[in-house]
């Protein structure tokens, strides 16, 4: 429902500004999401948190890296690692970048500890409330 006079308004927090203001200002910022979805057995689970929490991150030093989560899965198998990015260029310099290399080298898992190849999904933020 559009409230009388507020035609080409948009909401930044409970401040209402025009579409005009919203674009020149910079208060539409679009970000990029990328989610690594993998799937570990469940004899793997404490040494893959293991090796995620004592790897060193290099990630807070990288030109348009916004945050990085890693999620446990409350039930089945697939933690999905999430990378939030100014741009997808930032994401896409990132991945051909020493920093990536160095954070994707050193201590592994093997193979059988997952349960299928990962998936990489990516999305732009269009809404964050």
């Amino acid at each position: 429902m559009l409230i009388p006079g507020t035609e080409g308004m948009r909401y930044v927090g409970n401040a209402a500004v025009s579409e005009t203001t919203y674009m020149q200002t910079g208060l539409l910022q679009s970000m990029i999401v990328v989610q690594n979805r993998i799937h570990v057995r469940e004899e793997y689970r404490v040494k893959f948190e293991k090796l995620f929490s004592e790897r060193e991150s290099t990630l807070s030093e990288v030109p348009g890296f916004v945050s990085n989560e890693v999620l446990r899965p409350l039930n089945g198998s697939e933690y999905v690692v999430m990378t939030h990015w100014q741009t997808i260029e930032d994401f896409q310099n990132w991945r051909k970048s020493d920093s990536f290399r160095k954070a994707h080298s050193g201590e592994r898992l093997p193979d059988e500890a997952f349960d299928g190849d990962s998936q990489v999904m990516i999305h732009e933020v269009f809404l964050t409330r």
